[in-house]
């Protein structure tokens, strides 16, 4: 498991359930499944202040294939870039954000250009996600003529599969696939080779939260970036949506947010 500070708070039949101490105690790891649990009681490990859209990028040359074939994850190469769909995708996204300010006009009395003064719009390092912003900055430059500049930052990146990056299933070493495997179950601290846990991904993704609540205090953010990445967010903000439907375990692998499709996360979410 990655260095998580953690505390033993009971035994589950059987297995032993901790507090992770870094994500504020909100949230609990079952060590023997390795599955997540949302602590009882407990706010979410961080509170925002901002209004948070995520829109995660259109669909790729490796969405489109069987997931036999491997995940794609913080690599940046052609097989990772927008398909055809994808590049649909992202055009689609660009209008559904734009009525959501339209919107806004009519609820809170603001003109386009005002409620634009307060909008931030971040991206991960890879292209796929800076394509899927590309037609909304387009989109309200042609609309409104202002011209929204975005911030790309590394800790938006998608988590990293190490040595198992875009390889096919049946090229992976035993170890290799049982972590792959692991990984599609919503199991949170297995590590790939050279790669990260989720947990290290949770770690990096409140990283980036805390740093968009400082940045851009009361305004809205739209952050263009990845599956995964964007499942440690709504993890983290208490997004509650994202357990499975036994009610049991956090399954963000099962509920994972679809391409291209603005997702609001209100400010200060309490569970």
């Amino acid at each position: 498991m990655t260095n998580i500070k953690y505390k033993i708070i009971s035994f589950v039949n059987g297995s032993e359930l901790v507090k992770l101490e870094q994500f504020n105690n909100s949230l609990s790891l079952n060590k023997s499944t390795g599955f997540l649990i949302f602590t009882p009681d407990m706010p979410a490990a961080v509170l925002l202040n901002i209004n948070l859209y995520l829109i995660r990028h259109g669909e790729t040359f490796q969405n489109e294939r069987d997931r036999k074939y491997g995940f794609l994850g913080a690599i940046d190469e052609p097989i990772n870039q927008l398909n055809e769909n994808g590049t649909s995708q992202a055009k689609n996204s660009a209008l559904e954000m734009y009525k959501v300010i339209q919107n806004r006009t009519d609820d809170l009395k603001e003109t386009i250009p005002d409620i634009l003064k307060n909008i931030g719009i971040v991206t991960s390092k890879r292209t796929r996600t800076v394509d899927t912003a590309t037609p909304f900055i387009r989109l309200i430059k042609e609309k409104t003529g202002v011209s929204l500049p975005y911030t790309q930052e590394k800790l938006a990146n998608e988590i990293s599969f190490g040595d198992s990056e875009n390889k096919y299933i049946k090229d992976l070493s035993h170890d290799e696939r049982a972590g792959i495997v692991n990984y599609t179950k919503s199991m949170v601290n297995t590590r790939p080779k050279n790669g990260e846990s989720y947990l290290d991904l949770m770690l990096r993704a409140q990283e980036l939260l805390q740093i968009l609540n400082s940045r851009y205090k009361g305004k809205t953010v739209i952050l263009f970036g990845h599956g995964a990445h964007f499942g440690a967010i709504r993890i983290l903000c208490g997004d509650t949506s994202i357990i499975s439907d036994d009610g049991l375990n956090i399954k963000w692998r099962d509920k994972i947010t679809p391409n291209a499709t603005p997702y609001h996360l209100n400010p200060m979410i309490y569970r």
